[in-house]
């Protein structure tokens, strides 16, 4: 059963990224992190390191990366 459960898990990951072909890496993260995998599996299927999934999170919820706030000159409070 479990075998059979990762077939599916990685299915979903196949479907979720083929719909985001010209998607940045955060739109990937943060798609695949609202199909319920952890940052550790994004990583893996990724091929990026736990914090940079962390930080693109972050990013997302935020609404923006800080760089593009500082050359702004906007502050998010």
């Amino acid at each position: 059963m479990a075998q059979r459960d990762d077939r599916v898990e990685r299915l979903l990951v196949l479907l979720v990224l083929q719909g985001l072909k010209g998607a940045t890496q955060r739109e990937r993260v943060a798609a695949l992190s609202s199909a319920n995998l952890t940052n550790i599996e994004i990583a893996d299927y990724l091929g990026l390191t736990t914090a940079a999934v962390a930080q693109y999170l972050y990013e997302y919820r935020k609404g923006g990366s800080p760089k593009k706030r500082k050359a702004t000159g906007t502050k998010n409070t």
